[in-house]
C-alpha cells in the first residue's frame, strides 16, 4: 500500500501554480543546455527602432537568464533582454563590444518565478522603455547611457549567451511564449493591445513571430517564424538533450508529476528498490541519501525524493511503504479419500523454501493440532484447515482439503455432525455404507420428540429440513435398523445439525 504527496518547489521556496499565458502551448528550455539560434537577419536589429516581447514563466530567481540575445564580443555585440534577480534587464553595445556595457534595467522585482509575466523593451531613436504586464516599469542605467545598438552579424538566440570564446552560459529555465520581434519602437497601447492574443502575422513591422504552437521535441522541434515576410528565419535547436527542448502547455507543466515506483516490500523479500523514470533530471535526492534514480530500503515507512527537472525546478514526491501481501502459499498433501478404518495423514508445506514458521491444523469438529505433519486415527469428513504463521509474525496463510471418509467394505458410517449449507461437505444425514443393504428403516426426531423425517430408502438422504424449510442448528435423535450384506444393524442415538 502506498500514499504520495507531491510538492512543487523552486530553489528554496514553493512554487505557485502558473498563470496562463494567452495561447495554448509554450516552449520549455531546460536551463542547463537548450537553446535556439535564427539565422542573422537586419529585420532583427535596430533599424528606426527595435521591440522585442514575449511571455515568460521562469523556474529561477537568481542570476541572469537570457531570454534573447544578438551578440558577440568581438565587434558583433548588439543587444540582449534578460532576467537577473527578478529584474528585467535590457543591455547593448554602441561599439559593439561588451566592455562598455549599456544595461537598463527595472528598479523593482517584478518577475515572479513560477508565474507567466508578458516583458518587453521598446528601444526608439531617442529612448528606451521597459514593460512588464503590459506597465511601463520605472527603470534606470546600471551601467552606460542612452545610445543606439549595433547592426550585429550574429544569429539572435533564444535562451542563451554566448561568451568571447564562443561557449554559452546565462541559460534560461523555464516556459517561454508568444516571441515577438518588431522593427520599429511599439507604442504603449500596441503592446497592451496585442500582449493577450496571437497575432496575424502581417502587422506592420513585425519581423520576428514564434507562437510555441509547433510539434516535435529536441533536436526535431522547429519553431516556424509566423510572421508574413520575405525569406523568414526560423528558430532552429541547439544543445538539445534528454528530449528537451519541447513544446507543453503551461497547465501540463505545473501538474508535471514525478511517481515513484516501487518494488513489494513483503515478509520474504525484506528488500525492496524504490525507481524514478529516467528522464533526465539535473540532481536527484532521495530520504536515505542516494542521488541516482533508485534507492533500496529494507523497512516499511515514508520515503521521499526532490529532484530538479530543469534548472531551478524541484519537484518532490512522498510515498509511505508498508508490508505487502507475499506471494508465498502454502499447500495440503495427502490422501483425502479414506476407509473409516484407515489412517488420515496430511502434511502442510509452504512454497517457498526456506521460510519457517509455526503450522495449526484445525479439524471439522472445532479440534485443533499444531505442527505442519497430522496423523489421525479416526478421522471424521469434513475440512481440515492449516494456519501458518512465520517467524516474524508477519504473514498469515491458509490452505485447506476436503476429507472424506468412507464406509470399508462391509462397513457402515453414520454423521455425528451435519452442516447444510450447500458446500458438499457434510450436508447431509444419511447412511453411509459399502456393500448390499436391505429391509433399511430410519427416522428422525427433533429435540421434543416429534418425528420429522422417515425413510425406506438407504440412498435417500436428510438435507436438514422440513418441507423445504431449513431447520434450527441443534441436536436431533434418531433410529436406524438394515440389514448390511445380510447381517441385522440397529443403531440410534443423536447428532448435531450446526449452521
Amino acid at each position: 500500500m502506498t500514499t504520495r504527496v507531491l510538492l512543487l518547489l523552486t530553489a528554496s521556496l514553493f512554487f505557485s501554480l502558473s498563470l496562463r499565458a494567452q495561447t495554448n502551448n509554450s516552449l520549455l528550455l531546460d536551463g542547463c543546455t537548450n537553446f535556439f539560434e535564427i539565422a542573422d537577419d537586419d529585420r532583427l536589429d535596430f533599424q528606426n527602432g527595435l521591440t522585442v516581447e514575449a511571455w515568460i514563466n521562469p523556474n529561477c530567481d537568481d542570476g541572469n537568464r537570457m531570454i534573447v540575445a544578438k551578440e558577440w564580443c568581438q565587434q558583433e555585440y548588439a543587444y540582449t533582454l534578460s532576467v537577473r534577480e527578478q529584474r528585467l534587464l535590457y543591455t547593448f553595445s554602441k561599439n559593439g563590444n561588451c566592455n562598455t556595457p549599456n544595461q537598463f534595467e527595472t528598479t523593482d522585482q517584478l518577475i515572479t518565478p513560477g508565474t507567466f509575466h508578458h516583458v518587453a523593451v521598446v528601444h526608439s531613436p531617442t529612448d528606451i522603455k521597459l514593460y512588464v504586464d503590459g506597465i511601463e516599469r520605472a527603470a534606470t542605467y546600471i551601467s552606460g547611457s542612452f545610445g543606439l545598438p549595433i547592426n550585429s552579424n550574429e544569429p539572435l538566440r533564444i535562451g542563451v549567451y554566448q561568451a568571447l570564446d564562443r561557449s554559452f552560459f546565462a541559460y534560461y529555465s523555464g516556459l517561454m511564449d508568444e516571441l515577438r520581434v518588431w522593427s520599429a519602437a511599439l507604442s504603449a497601447g500596441d503592446i497592451n493591445s496585442r500582449m493577450g492574443a496571437p497575432l496575424s502575422g502581417n502587422e506592420t513591422n513585425l519581423a520576428l513571430y514564434l507562437d510555441m504552437e509547433d510539434t516535435g521535441t529536441g533536436n526535431a522541434l522547429t519553431l516556424v517564424n509566423k510572421a508574413i515576410i520575405d525569406n523568414p528565419s526560423h528558430a532552429v535547436p541547439m544543445g538539445a538533450g534528454n528530449g528537451t527542448p519541447y513544446i507543453t502547455s503551461p497547465a501540463e507543466y505545473d501538474t508535471f508529476a514525478v511517481p515513484i515506483e516501487a518494488e513489494p516490500l513483503t515478509c520474504i523479500s525484506p528488500s525492496a528498490t524504490l525507481s524514478l523514470p529516467d528522464i533526465g533530471y539535473k540532481s536527484v535526492m532521495w530520504s536515505t541519501g542516494d542521488t541516482s534514480i533508485t534507492t533500496g530500503i529494507t523497512s516499511p515507512g515514508a520515503y521521499s525524493v526532490i529532484v530538479e527537472t530543469e534548472a531551478c525546478r524541484f519537484l518532490t514526491d512522498t510515498i509511505e511503504i508498508s508490508l505487502s501481501p507475499s506471494d508465498n502459499s502454502i499447500f495440503i498433501e495427502g490422501e483425502t479419500a479414506l476407509c473409516s478404518e484407515d489412517e488420515l495423514v496430511l502434511n502442510a508445506a509452504s512454497r517457498t523454501p526456506g521460510v519457517s514458521g509455526t503450522y495449526t491444523l484445525a479439524f471439522p469438529d472445532m479440534g485443533a493440532a499444531a505442527g505442519a505433519v497430522l496423523r489421525l486415527e479416526g478421522a471424521i469428513s469434513g475440512e481440515y484447515v492449516v494456519t501458518f504463521i512465520d517467524d516474524a509474525n508477519c504473514d498469515t496463510l491458509t490452505a485447506a482439503v476436503a476429507v472424506i471418509i468412507e464406509a470399508c467394505a462391509g462397513d457402515y458410517a453414520i454423521p455425528e455432525l451435519i452442516t447444510p449449507n450447500g458446500d458438499n461437505v457434510n450436508d447431509e444425514f444419511r447412511l453411509y455404507y459399502n456393500g448390499s443393504v436391505e429391509n433399511y428403516t430410519l427416522l428422525i426426531f427433533n429435540r421434543w420428540g416429534q418425528k420429522i423425517f422417515s425413510s425406506d430408502n438407504p440412498d435417500l438422504i436428510w438435507d436438514g429440513s422440513i418441507g423445504g424449510e431449513p431447520q434450527e442448528t441443534g441436536s436431533y435423535l434418531y433410529l436406524m435398523r438394515f440389514r448390511l450384506n445380510g447381517e441385522l444393524k440397529e443403531e440410534g442415538g443423536s447428532f448435531a445439525l450446526v449452521r
